[in-house]
């Protein structure tokens, strides 16, 4: 996941150089620190803030995704992308959290044990007196690998967009089994039951159907004038 943020670097360089724009004006126009720009572009550093990464992104009005090259996550067909404040991102993801958090069932210390968090990193960001302005790119990156959404979507860089109920995370009952301390791989396997019952049930469903048009189909042939 935090290989991700290694491609900062060639995605400004390789902006920089097709806008052929000099350094000392994007670091004017863009408000990333010289002294962080300089660090992102002359060494692989894989500790570049949240609110560099929003900055970068607005700047390039690209979604944060396509910076870190996330391709899952990139949408190809120009994305409807609203440029948001630091203070704007910091509302939206606690929104999201709020959300998410009621929506599940979950505590900030169990999501944070969800996604590999530190136990407390949720819980103090989610407090009305925090002095957190923005979580880390790491844990915002574990959030959208947790629940399987963009980071834009996230921070609300763009609109919602609609998911089945099993692509938004964990099912309900595979949570409680994590949260248990079931191991990833009993929980993979786990997974892969559900879809393989999902699986049987629909080819039963279509068996079924195929059986009553055969049926229906059989009685006109006997019947052809009846009604």
């Amino acid at each position: 996941m935090m290989t991700a943020t290694y491609n900062i670097q060639p995605f400004l360089k390789e902006n920089l150089k097709r806008l052929q724009l000099k350094r000392k004006d994007f670091v004017i126009q863009s408000g990333v620190p010289s002294s962080t720009f300089n660090r992102i572009i002359n060494t692989s550093s894989h500790n570049t803030d949240f609110k560099t990464l929003i900055k970068i992104a607005n700047y390039f009005k690209v979604s944060l995704d396509a910076v870190l090259e996330r391709e899952k996550f990139t949408d190809t067909k120009n994305p409807q992308l609203n440029i948001v404040s630091i203070e704007e991102a910091n509302t939206n993801l606690k929104n999201f959290l709020k959300n998410k958090l009621t929506s599940d069932s979950l505590t900030p210390y169990q999501l944070s044990k969800l996604c590999g968090l530190g136990e407390v990193t949720l819980r103090g960001f989610m407090k009305d007196s925090s002095t957190i302005k923005l979580l880390s790119t790491k844990s915002v990156l574990a959030l959208s690998e947790h629940f399987n959404i963009s980071l834009d979507e996230i921070i609300g860089r763009t609109p919602p967009s609609i998911h089945k109920t099993n692509q938004l995370s964990h099912s309900s009952m595979e949570q409680q089994l994590l949260l248990k301390g079931l191991d990833k791989r009993a929980l993979d396997t786990i997974s892969d039951i559900h879809r393989l019952i999902a699986s049987n049930n629909a080819i039963s469903t279509t068996s079924e159907t195929l059986h009553k048009k055969g049926k229906i189909n059989h009685q006109n042939k006997k019947h052809p004038h009846a009604r």
